[in-house]
């Protein structure tokens, strides 16, 4: 292959080189964009806490919306609490101070009974208290006494329909009540005098009619009642009992310690066997097929198929149950409620969704007094930041939606020790989140992701230089919003007393405070708790709404309108005024009404909200009195993260929560509180997100310790919403900020009929609260089942997209098309280089890169690719391939970035040189003069055949190429150049042409005809045994082509049966001759070519002593032998055997192998093999003229 050739394929090379570096410089500007990972679904059965108590003690379920229960309190001033279920909520109707052993029940429809024990200053005595309506009194019981001070305490009650009643307790006692008054009964396990104060307790009892009844208790006790008596009943256990329930009288159970469980039936109490070792506290029975059991550890055992299965949907919860009781719902199915020492659980959702405290299976501290969601890792699943107050901010990743864990960060080189206030997107537009944490005007730090939860560290204060921060309070906030709409995000910071701060970010994350210019005017010494961004004119700019705590000149609200180019103007409103003194906390933006337009909602700390309805055009109606805030609020935190909306239902209508209360909304704009009935019972900063991606919003709570005091201060909610009706945006920007902050997602519904009658506005990541930015990641929304839907996306661009979507799917829309995207970002990512670019630096980098490449070109010169070198593409090839290493290392240290861009492209340079010469050595050794060589067709001691193409002509030829070892005596060289001449002459049917015999530099070569039949040898081997006929036929076609060869002088020297070939007609050519200097070298290369050539050799040519063409001819007797009888007459298992057999050795007659061989013809083989070169065939004609 010539250079020029070489020089066009590396030219194709450098193309596609030019292409990958495309590809990589598209990923370097694009990020990994990654698939949403879809719904993780809910548990089979959802059990929520219903509202905490301390110490519970009974419950008693009436129906699904009613009950009872009773908890003991704690201690000396924690009270214990009587407890009513109505209307979803667990409300405290009595309290009293603790009580050992409290228990409580249903009297009739419309009372009930409680009893407690006065336990730290009544010598334990007993009260049963009565409660119908608003009316409770005391009825008095008889005294009962545990020795000569205390009384002793009872534990269970049973009531009957016709009102009797039964009361067991400690030493076997029991009273009865008829209905008019209570009086003691006989107890057959009553203690003696003599006996263990504590022996005999009872603790629970059952009766089932007026005649038949239960009780169970310590040492195994169980006694029955009939015929007006108590009786002991034979126990199969001596362990403690605690709980009996029965169906009738012929079928319940017994529960009991160390996981005892009594089963009776068939008049007697049987044992079962089981692998439970807690203490077993309560028992349920429905049916003979269906009870349940709860017990410590949170345990909960449902009776299924004939076993006792243990049910792990409740270990969600850490608590010891007490106490359970079940209600058979209007659907069929049972719902269950079970007390513990810290709460009451149930797996029925009068709303069809509740809330569960996840803390802890999750993994998550209980400390931060605020949080942020962002999916740092783009798996579709968004990651969690806490904000603590003792220690830096703890960054989670959410794995599987089911779990987080902490992400180690280093603080090394910076030490905020804690931050106030934290901020979180992609401020350089690479496409990874970036971080912001800001304790002060000094100790803050801000870190570039560079993906999958990996930040770069840079000197804070080269990026952002904060003005005065106070510190003495933690009530500073920070937001992301693109206010020029520039495609960079700017943040804005709230500074509680003091002056604000209005940061212009320059597109790398460098940001100049712009807020002394900017319009917007703080009132110092009023106090703000944060700011609300929002489009409140829904003009596509942001802007800024700032509450105070103190009004000046009865104005507590202040409103600036964005005007573009950071320059805003105040804007009036009546509602922004107040006679009043409300301290406002926090305020949030968001379209409550499904108008399109964002509305307006702001905490007043001890006062009324305020719900500010948007015409779209900032103007302003208060509804806060219709829309069902007339109450005041109270938070104990100062804070502007105290409010935060979501459609937790996924009914289309956002909700509302405030401080520690859950407001559901509806299509009349109407806001009813449900917190408590759904499990929510946490007070602090809220965040909304789908942590789990399952469909439904879940909600974190964190709260201050400072303001709350001890204890959890933070919570995460899982939502166990039903019907998990929805439709999720996510957006991808570009020509606007990367993260899509700011863009309009107009959520349209449609009927039946085509016609819109839906229609809801999300603005991504504002609106929110300012102490936690709500997530950008993903927007939201809940819908209606019944219609169909398109989303809007109005960018801070203006671009505008509109795209149908789909019932539980989430719907990605990116604002501009894969191309131009592509175009933009690559635009946005040198830009962010020529800005963060140190140009002394990079100047001399460049000298230094233009000396390599010099050098390394110049070496190239000396080499097979000169003529390369001196096209100017190939240098600047080069060098855009270092300004794009450059360009991708731009963010890293200024050492590994000169060492990646300098040694990369130098090492490349080198490479690429030394590639093309290989590779120009490679694609000629393919080549043969104009032959390009395509498979090799066999090997011999003289060399390697290959099939090929020539070039010039297009036509398929065989070349030998001659071992080099041949070619280093001269006189071989210029004896096999004559031969070969001579040979390229020859023109016979029976001798293969010789198209060309040359050389180059490294190789002398043949050039044949390619012959497709096979040799001779191959053709033995398939049709023997050969009829002689045939034989003869060939041997005539081998001898005319030898005399030709002959009668030109030259000697073949290499006749064998593999040197012998067929055309595509069938005719003989023979190959391979006039090449070999010394034929015992040649053909003692290599082991496999000595035996099969030595088996055809004359002996005088093993000796190469008066070597002339009578050697042929032994080697055509060899070939006859062969063809007559398919074995070679001498044989030998190594060379030295076979030249001993070729000189002493008198071969088998061909016709004691192959008798149907003629005397003729075997006598002219045997003629030709004869040792004595004398008494062989003297020419190849006399062998012609015998075969007649």
């Amino acid at each position: 292959m010539n250079e020029k050739t070489a020089e066009h394929l590396i030219k194709n090379a450098t193309k596609a080189l030019a292409v990958l570096l495309a590809l990589i410089l598209f990923i370097s500007c694009n990020g990994a964009d990654k698939e949403f990972s879809g719904e993780n679904g809910q548990p089979s059965e959802v059990w929520f806490k219903q509202t905490s108590v301390d110490l519970g003690a009974k419950i008693k379920m009436i129906d699904e919306g009613n009950g009872l229960a009773i908890s003991r309190g704690k201690g000396e001033n924690v009270k214990g609490k009587v407890l009513k279920f109505d209307n979803g909520k667990w409300n405290a109707v009595s309290e009293h101070d603790y009580s050992d052993f409290p228990f409580i029940t249903q009297h009739d429809s419309n009372s009930f009974w409680w009893v407690i024990h006065e336990t730290h200053y009544g010598r334990y005595k007993p009260r049963l208290y009565y409660l119908s309506g608003n009316t409770k009194k005391e009825i008095p019981l008889p005294p009962v006494m545990w020795d000569n001070i205390d009384y002793a305490m009872w534990s269970a009650i049973s009531v009957l329909h016709n009102g009797e009643a039964w009361i067991v307790g400690q030493q076997g006692n029991i009273i009865h009540y008829d209905r008019k008054k209570w009086t003691s009964e006989f107890s057959p396990v009553k203690r003696k005098e003599n006996e263990n104060f504590s022996s005999g307790d009872l603790h629970d009892i059952q009766m089932i009619s007026e005649n038949s009844g239960w009780a169970v208790g310590k040492q195994g006790i169980i006694l029955k009642y009939e015929n007006k008596k108590w009786n002991r009943y034979e126990s199969p256990t001596i362990d403690e009992l605690k709980c009996i329930s029965m169906v009738d009288e012929n079928f319940g159970w017994i529960v009991g310690d160390r996981g005892t469980i009594l089963k009776y039936e068939n008049e007697k109490w049987i044992k079962v066997e089981n692998n439970i070792r807690v203490t077993l506290n309560a028992v349920k029975t429905v049916s003979k097929n269906k009870a349940w059991i709860a017990g410590a550890r949170s345990t909960l055992l449902e009776f299924k198929n004939g076993n006792w299965v243990e049910n792990t949907a409740i270990k969600n919860f850490e608590d010891s149950f007490i106490s359970l009781d079940a209600v058979k719902a209007k659907d069929g199915s049972y719902k269950l409620w079970v007390i513990g020492d810290n709460g009451i659980y149930t797996n029925s959702q009068s709303l069809k969704f509740s809330f569960t405290d996840v803390t802890a299976n999750v993994s998550l501290r209980r400390e931060g007094r605020a949080a942020i969601f962002r999916d740092y890792d783009k798996d579709g699943l968004p990651d969690l930041t806490t904000i603590l107050e003792d220690g830096p901010p703890v960054i989670y990743r959410n794995q599987n939606g089911n779990l987080f864990s902490e992400v180690a960060r280093d603080y090394s080189s910076q030490k905020p020790g804690m931050a106030q206030t934290i901020s979180s997107a992609d401020f350089d537009n690479d496409g990874n989140t970036d971080f912001l944490e800001i304790l002060d005007d000094v100790k803050n730090k801000l870190s570039f992701g560079t993906g999958n939860f990996e930040f770069r560290e840079v000197d804070t204060k080269e990026y952002i230089r904060p003005k005065f921060i106070q510190t003495d309070l933690n009530l500073s906030t920070s937001q992301a919003a693109d206010f020029d709409n520039d495609g960079n995000l700017d943040l804005y910071f709230s500074n509680y007393n003091f002056d604000d701060m209005l940061f212009r970010n320059n597109g790398v994350g460098k940001f100049e405070d712009v807020f002394d210019k900017s319009g917007i005017k703080k009132i110092i010494n009023h106090r703000s708790y944060g700011t609300t961004l929002s489009d409140f004119n829904c003009d596509g700019l942001v802007d800024v709404l700032i509450t105070y705590k103190l009004a000046e000149n009865n104005q507590h609200i202040y409103f600036f309108i964005n005007k573009g180019g950071f320059k805003f103007e105040k804007k009036e409103d009546r509602n922004f005024y107040t006679d009043k003194a409300p301290t406002a906390y926090a305020s949030i933006s968001n379209d409550f009404n499904n108008d399109g337009f964002p509305d307006l909602v702001i905490f007043n700390h001890e006062y009324n909200l305020q719900f500010l309805l948007n015409d779209g055009k900032a103007n302003f109606k208060d509804v806060t009195a219709t829309v069902g805030f007339t109450e005041k609020f109270f938070h104990p935190e100062p804070s502007g993260g105290v409010i935060a909306t979501a459609d937790v239902n996924n009914d289309g209508w956002l909700d509302l929560f405030i401080g520690s209360r859950l407001f559901l909304n509806s299509p009349e704009l109407q806001f009813t509180e449900v917190g408590k009935s759904v499990g929510v019972d946490f007070t602090g900063n809220p965040t909304f997100t789908d942590y789990d991606n399952d469909g439904d919003i879940d909600l974190f709570i964190g709260s201050s310790r400072e303001a709350l005091g001890k204890g959890d201060r933070t919570t995460l909610y899982r939502n166990n919403l039903a019907e998990q009706n929805f439709i999720k945006v996510k957006l991808s920007g570009d020509v606007s900020n990367r993260n899509a902050i700011g863009a309009k997602v107009y959520l349209l519904g449609f009927n039946k009929d085509g016609k819109n009658v839906y229609k809801t506005l999300r603005q991504n990541g504002i609106g929110s609260n300012s102490l936690s930015q709500e997530d950008y990641s993903v927007i939201h929304f809940g819908i209606d089942p019944e219609l169909k839907y398109q989303v809007k996306v109005v960018f801070p661009s203006g671009i505008e997209k509109i795209i149908d979507a789909e019932k539980n799917t989430t719907v990605k829309i990116s604002e501009s098309s894969f191309l131009q995207s592509t175009l933009v970002l690559a635009k946005k990512s040198f830009e962010r280089t020529l800005l963060l670019i140190d140009w002394k630096i990079e100047t001399f980098k460049l000298f230094i890169i233009l000396l390599i490449l010099t050098g390394v070109f110049f070496y190239g010169r000396k080499t097979k690719v000169k003529k390369l070198t001196y096209h100017v593409y190939i240098g600047l090839f080069f060098l855009v391939f270092y300004l794009l290493l450059v360009h991708l290392n731009i963010t890293k240290p200024q050492f590994v970035s000169s060492l990646i861009s300098i040694g990369s492209t130098s090492l490349f340079a080198i490479g690429f040189v030394f590639a093309a010469v290989r590779y120009v050595e490679i694609k000629e050794s393919s080549y043969i003069s104009h032959f390009k060589l395509l498979e090799i067709l066999g090997e011999g001691g003289m060399g390697k055949v290959y099939k090929a193409t020539d070039k010039q002509d297009g036509k398929t030829v065989a070349v030998k190429i001659l071992n080099a070892h041949l070619l280093k005596d001269e006189e071989n060289r210029r004896r096999l150049a004559s031969e070969g001449r001579l040979l390229s002459s020859l023109n016979h049917p029976n001798i293969v042409k010789v198209l060309e015999f040359g050389e180059t530099a490294e190789h002398s070569f043949v050039a044949m005809e390619y012959l497709s039949g096979g040799t001779l040898h191959e053709f033995i081997e398939k049709n023997y045994p050969l009829n002689e006929e045939k034989v003869i036929e060939i041997t005539k076609q081998i001898c005319s082509g030898l005399r030709t060869i002959h009668s030109n002088d030259i000697i073949h020297r290499d006749l064998k049966s593999q040197n012998i070939m067929f055309d595509e007609a069938g005719n003989v050519r023979i190959m391979d001759f006039g090449l070999s200097k010394s034929p015992l070298v040649s053909t003692m290369t290599t082991l496999g070519t000595v035996v099969g050539t030595l088996g055809f050799v004359a002996p005088e040519q093993v000796t190469n002593i008066n070597v002339d063409h009578r050697v042929d001819i032994f080697s055509l007797g060899v070939i006859l032998y062969q063809m007559l009888t398919n074995k070679l007459p001498f044989n030998g298992e190594n060379e030295i055997a076979l030249i001993h057999s070729i000189f002493n050795t008198v071969p088998p007659h061909p016709s004691e192998i192959n008798n149907a061989i003629s005397p003729k013809f075997e006598a002219l083989v045997l003629r030709c093999l004869e040792k004595n070169v004398e008494k062989r065939f003297q020419t190849v004609q006399e062998i012609i003229e015998s075969l007649g």
